[in-house]
């Protein structure tokens, strides 16, 4: 492989990242962003386990971000893909609590399609998981990608 096609590569492959990431982060922004207005627009106080999917969710973007301030990598992208498992764990858990509610314990929150937030973030928690999953196997990392017109061309030669 020529150094231009390697360098071509490189690109596809930053902008597919970066794609990626902008991507999992807007859905996540639109999603929080529903929990909050759900909170403070309609008075719906969440529960401890919907603060926890919250922190996971924040946890998931942290991850990406980390990968856009340090340059992409497995162990980023690692970050993201702990706190989607424990976003899974969480909304699994409230999930079955809330299958048969307890006497005197109303389902908590309005649905929104017809689903109730737990159940959102189970859907949400696989598709994080399958999405870092499929950007693992097609896009792959490098450790410390960057754009490789910034800073991988030392006195013209790639590193």
């Amino acid at each position: 492989m020529t150094a231009s096609e390697e360098r071509r590569q490189g690109t596809l492959r930053y902008i597919l990242n970066e794609l990626f990431g902008v991507a999992m982060m807007a859905v996540i922004a639109a999603v929080l962003t529903a929990a909050l207005y759900m909170q403070y627009g309609r008075g719906e106080i969440p529960c401890p386990l919907c603060l926890l999917q919250r922190v996971a969710m924040l946890g998931v973007c942290f991850g990406l971000m980390l990968n856009f301030r340090n340059g992409f990598s497995d162990r980023n992208t690692g970050y993201g893909l702990l706190f989607s498992v424990f976003l899974l764990i969480v909304a699994v858990r409230q999930t079955l609590l809330d299958i048969y509610p307890r006497p005197g314990h109303e389902y908590v929150g309005s649905a929104v399609l017809g689903l109730h937030m737990p159940v959102w973030s189970v859907i949400i928690a696989v598709a994080l998981i399958t999405g870092f999953a499929l950007k693992l196997c097609i896009i792959g990392t490098e450790d410390g990608a960057r754009p490789p017109n910034s800073s991988s061309l030392v006195d013209g030669s790639p590193r």
